[in-house]
């Protein structure tokens, strides 16, 4: 659902999005958005957030260990098993 179907029938979203510091630097956040009748402003949509960056760092580090671990056992050698990882990391 979009935030304008959510605000104007009701509903949820969900999602991670990637967010900058004032200083620039990046971060993931997880975002749950839904509609809210408040008594004295009507439909307002309210937003929780969780930053998830050392959850999706984590993630990213096990995916490439699987990675590393499946091309040893395949016998690859080195720059195969370098250059694959490097193509998962960059996405």
């Amino acid at each position: 659902a979009t935030l304008a179907a959510i605000r104007d029938g009701g509903g949820e979203w969900s999602g991670d999005i990637l967010s900058a510091t004032r200083d620039g630097s990046e971060f993931w956040r997880h975002s749950v958005v839904s509609r809210f009748q408040h008594p004295d402003y009507g439909a307002v949509l309210v937003s929780v957030v969780t930053d998830v960056t050392e959850q999706r760092e984590r993630e990213a580090q096990e995916r490439a260990l699987s990675i590393i671990t499946s091309l040893v056992a395949q016998g690859a050698e080195a720059e195969e098993v370098f250059a694959t990882v490097a193509e998962q990391v960059r996405g």
